[in-house]
């Protein structure tokens, strides 16, 4: 089920509407109904973190409770199964709608899609553009053999909200790139689907729109070391950012904070730190919101592991004062 319809008469349900938080955040396979039929895996099961309904229900309890204390005017959410997923945690915290377009990874069926407080003044937006790679100015390894060198992709899993605040017209971009940032196929594949998601904001940028790109990009940035110094084989960032020249609102907090995720890379279920965090969840911003900017949170608010009902990610959070 997707809800990507924008109502009649936008509403803007903020407390405070001098201010605007927003938030991104991998929730890491929020799924409730495992028999769904978008997605050739099975989650709650074998397919997914999730092995059984009950603890699927727990995760999606403690997503809602952590939504509720970081208290987002908007936040994009990534991994969930569908709209409906969705209402379950608005009936929790009714102040937030839900927005949502079904993609096109009919591999996992997870989707993009937000909770927000202010209403969207159009239907959310997702562009079937399909890229030819290797994209101009490639950084991607192309010398293994095994590789295909040339091809094309879609990017399956984005969209774009727009909302009027403020006096400003602002356009969200939600992303969920290919995981795996050093493989090699997926970079090349990785640079075309940001080029569909650049294409989408250079016309938004044309239209005066102000934006924000956020989500898991599944990369590094080129401009803002993370907590590990992981640099990137992809232009995947270098492509979102000149679209719009957006600003990465990371550059903002400390370097020891700069981590977004965990890899379990020894498989021993606990979190080691170290190598084993990155920063490959983003939100960029362009410089009429850059220059609103209050603050930048990318605190680690939990201990990971593998008994962590939160996920695997930590969510990113950016404030404006207009």
């Amino acid at each position: 089920m997707e809800c990507p319809k924008a109502p009649s008469n936008s509403e803007d349900r903020r407390t405070n509407k001098t201010k605007l938080k927003v938030v991104a955040w991998n929730v890491d396979w929020l799924f409730t109904n495992a028999s769904h039929d978008y997605g050739k895996l099975v989650c709650p099961g074998p397919g997914c973190d999730w092995k059984n309904q009950t603890i699927a229900d727990a995760h999606l309890q403690h997503i809602a409770a952590h939504i509720s204390n970081i208290d987002p005017d908007i936040i994009g959410l990534e991994e969930l199964e569908d709209c409906d997923t969705l209402r379950e945690i608005t009936k929790l915290l009714p102040d937030y709608k839900p927005y949502l377009k079904l993609g096109k990874d009919t591999f996992t069926g997870q989707n993009p899609g937000i909770l927000t407080k202010i209403d969207p003044v159009a239907d959310l937006e997702f562009s079937n553009e399909v890229i030819n790679y290797p994209v101009p100015g490639s950084t991607c390894p192309q010398k293994t053999s095994r590789l295909q060198k040339a091809g094309s992709h879609g990017c399956s899993k984005h969209y774009q909200a727009t909302f009027k605040m403020n006096g400003k017209t602002i356009s969200i971009f939600g992303v969920h790139l290919l995981a795996i940032p050093d493989d090699a196929k997926r970079c090349l594949e990785r640079e075309a689907q940001a080029t569909v998601v650049a294409n989408m904001i250079k016309k938004a940028v044309a239209a005066g729109h102000e934006i924000i790109c956020l989500g898991d990009f599944n990369d590094y940035s080129d401009t803002v070391p993370d907590v590990n110094d992981n640099k990137p084989i992809s232009t995947v960032l270098k492509i979102i950012r000149e679209a719009g020249k957006l600003v990465n609102i990371a550059s903002r907090a400390p370097k020891e904070d700069r981590y977004t995720d965990w890899y379990d890379r020894n498989h021993n279920c606990i979190d080691d730190g170290g190598n084993e965090h990155s920063m490959i969840d983003h939100i960029l911003v362009s410089a009429g919101l850059e220059a609103a900017i209050t603050k930048v949170d990318l605190t680690h608010r939990w201990k990971n592991g593998c008994g962590c009902l939160q996920g695997d990610h930590w969510p990113v959070t950016v404030e404006f004062s207009f």
